[in-house]
């Protein structure tokens, strides 16, 4: 039966291939294979037993008159099927052939060309063996290519399918046939023009067994499935304004730029401030602090951010500085482009050491350039920055220099769940380091230089943002949202998927603007520090109760109870109680960083009358044999996101309930207010937990169901046989 499917399966995928061959259009007069061999660039995808050699034909058409700028002669009536497919068993000394992946390299690779020339313009691998962040960056990339480039995907590897998440569905929209299928021992291949049609998908599966370091065969249990299509027309848009000739000549040899070399509809350079209906531009205070971007080579990532900074209305691209460590001459091209200024500055060194240098020479240009400024705004260059971050730091930037304690206004939440506070108006206090977009006095800028080594040499920290939380800031706190107004999405020297993915992914980006702030004043120290010692003295002591079981937080007996809950904590950075505490209650676990003089709090939705009753002596309470595995509130946050695992916060989302209660987790004896605690009242200790009982719960987080499930298929060979190929 499998011979016979199979048999069926290279019938069915001749079919197209011919009649691909038939349909092609020829150049002038030459008609058949030969006339597409005169000037073919072949591309091989492969070499596997199975797969044959599948080539990709890029064919240049003479006849289309084709010029440096990679535009076209045709005019807007003209026609081009650029690409065609073949497969090619023998060489020919006139074809140009470039292996782009053998097939035995394990991950996801990805291939960008440009539709008109062939020209390839971005070559990428991602890790999807990796169940974290790959799949962001994979979905990121292929939201930033625009309309009709021409776009290849190959994937081998073992479990190389587990990191495609909401990748799959990505490319199930754009039009794959096989991406449900792929497996933990599959090789895929699908061309593909980006908003058009399939050229080609092949998909091999069964366990991989390879036999050296450039070849490899699948078993003889294999199903090979293989399908094409012909291409549309192409219409070329002729072009001759001598305005954007520069942009255009850009974008024929840069790829994954977005609208800025969207053919059919390209964003309007200069790229003006985005003007909302109600909010018109207003001259601020924060039109005198400068915004500067730290950037290198990953020009992709430096457009993305530069378009989300204009999208705020109070955005003026003259504010914006780029500084380049790296100065690459696409990088450079682009900021010509969208007149942006942006200054070099040469650094040496290699990842963290060069990193360490060039950040203190940042806060160095800093200095020097914008001595009589009060403030500065620094982003890195894979940010993306909400409509309102430039609203909310015009908002907050007062407390700067109103309030010593304070050293910096941070746009990253370090609350993970939104559910844990009141929403985007609101914000917190905390110990926190800058991280990845953040306003600073000049006065703290000028403090950190001093303390500045010119190399990281003999440092014990070269992160700069953890090396000026523990060198520079001293007590100092920042000021944060409860919702995010920045968003850290890019993959560089330090990822760690897993944590990546906890602070890019999982907490929301407000896409709202113009969010009022509620509680500004109660910022300031003294105000601040009022409520917290009000609230934990009167608070409910919460006695042994498991944070994780679906009695946590206790019923309340009164409208006003709210709860304290002490923790151990011994020193500053001892979170091995706290990271349970934390996972459990959907707060930030993975450091100390949120806290306030050790202490934490969050909010919860008041308990049903129909939840299992509690006893109402708090103390008797005892932890569960296991974790609760069905109560993971830090993996199904109640905020929005789109189809693709990106989440975005819309404040029209903001729930309109019962007032939530209040719950204070405080660390013992490490935060300030230990004193409070009663005596003879629990502190939870993690270290009372077995082992057996500590890696359940950290299975629990680190291994999410929902993560797992998204990375598995529900469909087998055979009903892949069926559907695609067998009537």
């Amino acid at each position: 039966m499998q011979q016979a499917a199979l048999l069926r399966v290279a019938w069915v995928t001749a079919i197209p291939f011919l009649l691909l061959l038939l349909l092609t259009p020829s150049p002038g007069a030459a008609t058949g294979v030969d006339a597409l061999r005169r000037k073919n660039h072949f591309i091989s995808i492969g070499a596997a037993s199975g797969l044959q050699r599948a080539f990709f034909l890029v064919h240049k058409y003479s006849a289309t008159g084709i010029d440096d700028e990679g535009t076209s002669d045709l005019g807007t009536e003209g026609h081009m099927d650029s690409w065609s497919l073949g497969q090619q068993f023998n060489d020919s000394a006139e074809e140009d052939h470039e292996t782009v992946h053998d097939l035995t390299t394990p991950g996801l690779h990805l291939l960008i060309l440009h539709q008109e020339t062939g020209r390839i313009l971005v070559q990428r691998s991602f890790k999807t063996s990796e169940p974290f962040s790959w799949w962001a960056d994979l979905v990121w990339w292929i939201q930033q290519v625009v309309p009709g480039r021409f776009i290849v995907l190959t994937m081998s590897g073992f479990q190389n399918a587990l990191g495609l998440r909401y990748a799959r569905m990505l490319f199930a929209d754009l039009g794959s046939l096989f991406i449900h299928y792929l497996g933990d021992t599959a090789m895929w291949v699908w061309a593909f023009v980006k908003s058009g049609c399939t050229i080609y998908e092949a998909l091999v599966k069964g366990p991989l067994i390879k036999q050296d370091s450039s070849s490899a065969r699948h078993s003889s249990n294999i199903v090979l499935a293989e399908g094409t299509s012909v291409i549309s027309n192409v219409i070329t848009k002729k072009r001759r304004d001598k305005l954007i000739q520069k942009r255009w000549q850009y974008c024929a040899s840069e790829g994954a730029l977005g609208n800025l070399c969207d053919d059919s509809n390209p964003v309007p350079l200069p790229i003006e401030t985005k003007i909302i209906a109600g909010y018109p531009y207003v001259e601020t205070s924060l039109q005198k602090i400068p915004i500067v971007i730290t950037a290198g080579r990953r020009h992709q990532y430096l457009y993305y951010t530069i378009k989300s900074i204009l999208c705020n209305p109070l955005a003026k691209s003259s504010n914006i500085h780029v500084v380049l460590g790296e100065a690459s001459n696409s990088t450079i091209q682009l900021l010509h482009i969208l007149d942006i200024h942006y200054h070099i500055i040469p650094i040496a060194g290699k990842d963290n050491y060069k990193l360490f240098s060039f950040y203190r020479s940042v806060y160095q240009f800093v200095a020097d350039t914008f001595s009589r400024t009060k403030a500065v705004i620094i982003l890195d260059e894979d940010v993306e920055v909400s409509p309102d971050f430039l609203n909310f730091v015009d908002k907050t930037i007062w407390l700067l220099h109103s309030d010593p304690s304070l050293y910096c206004i941070s746009g990253f939440s370090f609350l993970p769940n939104v559910a844990r506070g009141r929403g985007a108006k609101y914000l917190r206090r905390g110990s926190v380091q800058v991280s990845w977009g953040y306003a600073v006095t000049l006065q703290f800028v000028r403090e950190a230089l001093e303390v500045w080594p010119e190399n990281g040499d003999g440092e014990d920290i070269l992160t700069y943002d953890y090396w000026i939380y523990d060198k520079v800031r001293g007590q100092r706190e920042c000021v944060y949202p409860e919702v995010s107004r920045i968003r850290h999405y890019g993959l560089g020297v330090n990822t760690q998927a897993f944590m990546h993915e906890y602070e890019a992914w999982y907490r929301p980006l407000l896409k709202a603007f113009n969010t009022d702030i509620l509680n500004g004043i109660q910022m300031l120290q003294a105000t601040h520090e009022m409520r917290f010692l009000k609230d934990i003295e009167t608070a409910t002591v919460i006695g042994q109760i498991d944070p994780c079981s679906p009695h946590f937080p206790p019923r309340q007996r009164t409208q006003n109870e709210h709860f304290v809950m002490y923790f151990s904590q011994e020193y500053d950075t001892d979170i091995s109680s706290w990271y349970i505490v934390g996972q459990c209650t959907g707060l930030h676990a993975v450091s100390e960083q949120g806290h306030h003089y050790g202490a934490y709090f969050a909010f919860f939705q008041p308990r049903q009358p129909d939840y299992p009753s509690v006893q109402e002596n708090y103390e008797n309470h005892t932890h569960t044999k296991y974790p609760a595995f069905y109560k993971t509130p830090n993996h199904f946050p109640e905020h929005s996101a789109d189809d693709y695992g990106m989440n975005y916060y819309n404040t029209e989302h903001e729930r309109q309930e019962a007032p939530p209660v209040l719950v204070y987790f405080v660390g013992v004896p490490y935060s300030k207010y230990a004193y409070l605690r009663p005596n003879g009242a629990h502190v939870y200790n993690a270290s009372s937990l077995s082992s057996e009982e500590f890696d359940a719960y950290r299975t629990m987080f680190l291994h999410s169901p929902d993560i797992l499930l998204m990375g598995q298929i529900q469909n087998n060979s055979r009903a892949l046989i069926n559907q695609l190929f067998i009537k």
